[in-house]
């Protein structure tokens, strides 16, 4: 199944958080204001239920039991109240306080009413009773009211008296919106810019793997070249590192591939050639011992041929960056022994004598037995083809502390010190024995690349007469190797 693009799952759920958010922290605000502005509006409704009863008190005091012409302090000093008394008597007017936002009721022990405004609620003894605050419900006109009670008691009977005085919530509510939404709003405005900021944002943060895809999408396998992206984070500078080194390895498959077929084509066309040119030969002539030599010559281009065949795909294996076990446990001593007895026939034809000098019966070292056994195979029939008849050849194992030497010498034409510089390129033969012994040149190669890969060395020296090959190999190596690529 696709999935949606990162980058914009990313910005949507960016976005969504942060509208939620925002949206938790709006209504929040909101209802932590309104709360606060309730708390203060019924301190303040405390207050005036205070402030209001001493006005009542100075513009009507018979609503107290008391005489119109008594003095309002006096009055005032006489009532007794149960709430915080002010220390000051306030200028509040009656009008300014009974306005069609506030109503006030007095009530008596039996329930009736000594005064009230003309806007007053209907009467619910068991809540206006109650000292302190509280919320009445006019049902007649489907509105609520906030209010406060105030105990009072007559200065001559004692008796109880019940102030209410309360407020109408809607006008509350009106405060309280504006109040509030001016907190609000800012958030409200600034939500938008901030969505998209966020989204800008998370764009900005995908670039360099918008970038690395447009790099990725012009390469093709003519264009393997790293890719170069500068200023990445962490994460991706991982990725473009992975990259390359994938890169390379593809590009070194490539040309592996593309050399081994050129190296195919250099090596079998003539071949080929020779193989065709005689069967037509062969076709063409009656004649029986004519016949027969196309046919030996045919039979001697095909053994060439197979021979080529071999190392190339020999050299191909070496050089295909495959992980090989190169941690076994070889017997250099009998490696060397089983070769040399496999390609004595050989020796035997060209009148050469082969010796193998060793000082112990055993020799072991850790390598691959079946690289190992190429490289001394094709030192050992590189010797015997090139050295000329009647010589001598010879391997010599020579072990130190930490490595063994073998050395591999003959008794031959040997090589010059030019042609030795160049005895380890790929086709390379040296010109006194390209028309003398056939061969495709990639054996040495070959060599070089298997003491590599077992961290040995070899160096090649010019005798009087003869060439030899000494190669050191260590007993232990000191990392698992893997078969790295040549480009």
């Amino acid at each position: 199944m696709k999935l949606k693009s990162i980058k914009r799952r990313v910005a949507t759920v960016s976005v969504e958080l942060c509208l939620a958010v925002i949206t938790v922290s709006i209504i929040w605000v909101y209802f932590d204001t309104s709360k606060a502005i309730n708390d203060v509006n019924d301190a303040r409704l405390e207050d005036l239920s205070e402030s209001f009863l001493k006005v009542l008190v100075m513009t009507d005091p018979s609503v107290l039991g008391e005489n119109q012409d008594m003095a309002p302090e006096d009055m005032l000093a006489q009532i007794t109240s149960k709430t915080s008394p002010e220390d000051k008597l306030e200028q509040w007017s009656s009008e300014k306080l009974l306005k069609d936002d506030f109503a006030y009721l007095l009530l008596n022990r039996q329930g009736s009413v000594l005064a009230n405004s003309a806007n007053a609620p209907p009467v619910d003894l068991d809540l206006m009773r109650r000292p302190g605050l509280n919320d009445i419900k006019d049902h007649q006109k489907g509105n609520t009211w906030r209010g406060v009670t105030m105990v009072l008691t007559q200065p001559k009977s004692g008796e109880l008296l019940w102030l209410w005085l309360g407020e109408d919530k809607q006008l509350r509510g009106k405060i309280e919106n504006k109040i509030a939404m001016p907190a609000i709003v800012p958030l409200l405005v600034t939500t938008p810019l901030l969505c998209v900021l966020l989204v800008l944002f998370t764009y900005h943060l995908f670039a360099p793997i918008s970038r690395l895809e447009k790099e990725i999408s012009e390469k093709s396998i003519d264009n393997l070249s790293h890719v170069n992206i500068s200023d990445v984070p962490t994460e991706i500078d991982g990725l473009v590192k992975r990259l390359n080194f994938l890169f390379d390895q593809v590009d070194a498959a490539w040309q592996r591939e593309k050399r081994f077929n050129q190296d195919a084509a250099h090596e079998l066309r003539t071949p080929l050639a020779v193989i065709k040119l005689n069967a037509q030969n062969a076709l063409k002539t009656d004649n029986a011992e004519e016949k027969n030599h196309d046919l030996a010559q045919i039979e001697e281009s095909i053994v060439r041929s197979e021979r080529t065949i071999e190392q190339l795909l020999t050299l191909a294996k070496v050089e295909s960056g495959l992980t090989v076990d190169l941690d076994k446990p070889v017997d250099v001593v009998s490696l060397l022994r089983s070769v040399i007895a496999e390609l004595v026939p050989l020796a035997l034809k060209q009148n050469q004598e082969m010796m193998l000098d060793a000082e112990f019966e055993s020799c072991v070292i850790q390598g691959n037995d079946i690289f190992l056994n190429c490289l001394f195979r094709n030192l050992i029939d590189n010797a015997i083809r090139y050295s000329g008849d009647g010589t001598s050849i010879w391997a010599e194992i020579v072990p130190s502390h930490d490595s063994v030497q073998i050395i591999i010498s003959d008794s031959g034409r040997g090589m010059s010190e030019q042609d030795i510089e160049r005895i380890f390129d790929r086709f390379f033969r040296a010109r006194e024995t390209q028309n003398k012994v056939q061969g495709a040149g990639l054996g040495m190669a070959i060599v070089e690349r298997v003491i590599a890969l077992h961290n040995g060395t070899i160096t090649v020296q010019a005798q009087h007469p003869g060439l030899a090959f000494i190669i050191t190999l260590p007993f232990q190596r000191s990392e698992t190797q893997t078969l790295t690529t040549e480009t």
